[in-house]
């Protein structure tokens, strides 16, 4: 029988070094992380990135950090025949 592993971690970013992800500062920040073993080998690593924000939708409006935004968008329809 397979075990199930579901490892968490919380990441606390000091009050100080905080910044918040908006349109106008689009920051992000660099993350690495590494699964350790028992006897402190890696197992497994990734880097990836992330942004401290929030979004909700509000009725009609979408929010980030708790500020509507406007958004241009795009309709595509275009048309694509399939090839014979």
């Amino acid at each position: 029988m397979a075990r199930i592993f579901c490892p968490r971690t919380e990441l606390c970013i000091p009050a100080e070094r905080l910044r918040i992800w908006s349109p106008e500062d689009p920051h992000l920040y660099s993350i690495d992380l590494a699964l350790i073993d028992a006897a402190g080998q890696i197992v497994d690593q990734a880097e990836t990135y992330a942004g401290m924000r929030s979004i909700c939708i509000d009725g009609p409006a979408v929010k980030i950090n708790g500020r509507k935004v406007f958004q241009r968008l795009v309709l595509d329809q275009g048309f694509y025949p399939m090839e014979s």
